[in-house]
């Protein structure tokens, strides 16, 4: 199918909180084109098409851009695309937030005694071991993460390769599900609804975790992400219930619960696991799987 360069602007510099990319993007998957339609030359000007990148799409374009030849994959893969941009921007919002309410909290405990400050900080309570006890150093805020460099990873094996990276892709909407019941459950409200609004689509992150093709060598590590999703959605249930109980209630009371202890030990041993497998892992892909595990975790 054609796309003109007006169709195309609109695809390439959406307007923020508008669906113009969607309702367009719909239309252009219902319109019907055969193979024998693809032009070689630009129906305005008559060039030759030329092969060029757009939006990480290899597409037949006219160079004097006045549009370009797509398939329905192409088209496919720009919803695909638009939808991951809106998901990162809904990320780096909700990161401004919890940023805004970390800030605000420790602007109010400023005047406390050392000794309220002491036990606000340092519940009477066994330590538990966090999932990443050492930061990597990466100045990324949560929301924003590393990508895997798809030509320079470490990772040489072409099935491992594109497993990491849907795998990655996929968490970050288990990342974007656990940071909003995170923040729904920080604010006064009804935990119960917050819950019922979380579990179904933490469950759907899940079912399609589960599914997905997973080379051998990977199996256990990928395991311990279904495993460490399992008990996420059963601690954020019982943390629901005893906020609705007692709104005083927050995250530290949790600490010790089985099912937020299994979530850490899951996610430790996955990260562990893929050192292992990949020792001389390049630095760019560390930090992509590290960024994310630790936004997935709980604590």
């Amino acid at each position: 199918m054609w796309i003109d360069d007006g169709r195309l602007k609109t695809i390439r510099e959406p307007r923020p909180g508008g669906d113009a990319v969607d309702r367009l993007l719909s239309v252009l998957l219902g319109e019907r084109t055969h193979p024998h339609d693809a032009p070689e030359a630009c129906p305005i000007c008559q060039q030759q098409l030329v092969v060029r990148t757009y939006t990480d799409l290899a597409i037949k374009m006219c160079p004097s851009e006045h549009g370009a030849w797509v398939t329905a994959d192409d088209v496919q893969r720009m919803r695909a695309n638009h939808a991951r941009a809106g998901h990162a921007a809904r990320r780096r919002l909700m990161a401004f937030m919890l940023l805004a309410v970390t800030a605000g909290s420790l602007f109010l405990v400023r005047h406390q005694t050392a000794d309220a400050i002491t036990g606000y900080l340092f519940p009477a309570v066994p330590p538990v071991t966090p999932v990443f006890a050492n930061p990597l150093g990466t100045s990324a805020p949560l929301g924003t993460f590393t990508e895997v460099p798809i030509n320079a990873s470490a990772i040489d094996v072409r099935e491992e390769l594109v497993y990491v990276v849907d795998m990655l892709r996929l968490l970050e909407d288990g990342i974007d599900n656990r940071l909003e019941i995170d923040q729904a459950l920080r604010e006064p409200g009804d935990a119960a609804a917050a819950a019922a609004a979380f579990e179904p689509k933490q469950r759907g992150f899940l079912v399609q975790l589960r599914a997905m093709p997973v080379p051998g060598r990977l199996a256990t590590f990928h395991r311990h992400l279904v495993v460490a999703t399992e008990n996420q959605i059963e601690l954020y249930r019982a943390f629901a219930a005893r906020r609705a109980a007692d709104a005083s209630v927050d995250l530290r009371a949790m600490l010790q619960h089985p099912a937020l202890v299994a979530t850490n030990r899951e996610i430790v041993s996955a990260y562990r696991l893929f050192k292992q497998l990949y020792p001389d892992l390049d630095a760019q892909t560390r930090d992509a799987v590290y960024e994310r595990l630790y936004a997935f975790d709980i604590i």
